[in-house]
């Protein structure tokens, strides 16, 4: 897995965790996650593991000031 902080606009970050299959993936999705939630969410991870055994590359997108990135 690999955990990316990006730079939205001067001082604002989020935060992605991506995870890719083996070999080229079938396309790459972009998971967000609910209200009040972050990347760790359960169903977000759940999600995640089913595309990346489908063979999709996976990346968990946290909402800003979500994920521990508010400052």
């Amino acid at each position: 897995m690999e955990s990316k902080l990006c730079e939205t606009e001067p001082g604002v970050q989020v935060l992605v965790h991506s995870q890719r299959p083996p070999g080229a993936p079938a396309a790459d999705l972009i998971l967000v996650h609910g209200l009040e939630g972050s990347s760790d969410a359960g169903y977000a991870r759940s999600l995640a593991q089913a595309a990346l055994e489908a063979g999709f590359a996976a990346h968990r997108y946290n909402m800003r000031s979500c994920g521990g990135t508010s400052t």
